[in-house]
């Protein structure tokens, strides 16, 4: 893989669209050099409170060949959990910490679902579309 920096920014002009076409063209979405704290996923999303500002960040996995379905979908996922951002927050701070594994794993079975019936809706990434 090229340096991270440089492969993650390679990947703006592709989510930045997505996030266009997904209603989200009031947010500002960066894609972060650092790779999401856990080794199994393909995405991290974290949304700054009280603003329109969303950072994700891009596994090792996602950026050195993973297939252009799964980019696509994990792209998705991560604007998906964007729209929802701010309600989690709110539910999150008012939960037990037992009823709010709970919480989350709902909320990313939903996450989950809607991305998977919407992602072939997007358009998958090409070199030209990753600019």
């Amino acid at each position: 893989m090229q340096d991270r920096a440089a492969a993650c920014r390679a990947w703006v002009p592709y989510v930045r669209s997505i996030a266009d076409a997904f209603g989200l063209r009031d947010w500002t979405i960066r894609i972060s050099d650092e790779a999401p704290p856990e080794d199994d996923t393909g995405a991290n999303m974290e949304a700054v409170h009280g603003r329109r500002y969303a950072i994700i960040q891009l596994s090792d996995g996602f950026l050195d060949g993973m297939p252009p379905e799964d980019q696509r979908y994990f792209v998705v996922h991560e604007l998906t959990h964007v729209h929802q951002a701010h309600q989690d927050r709110l539910a999150f701070n008012e939960m037990t910490d037992v009823v709010h594994r709970q919480y989350e794993l709902a909320a990313e079975y939903g996450v989950d679902g809607i991305a998977t019936a919407i992602a072939p809706f997007f358009p998958l990434p090409t070199t030209e579309s990753k600019g």
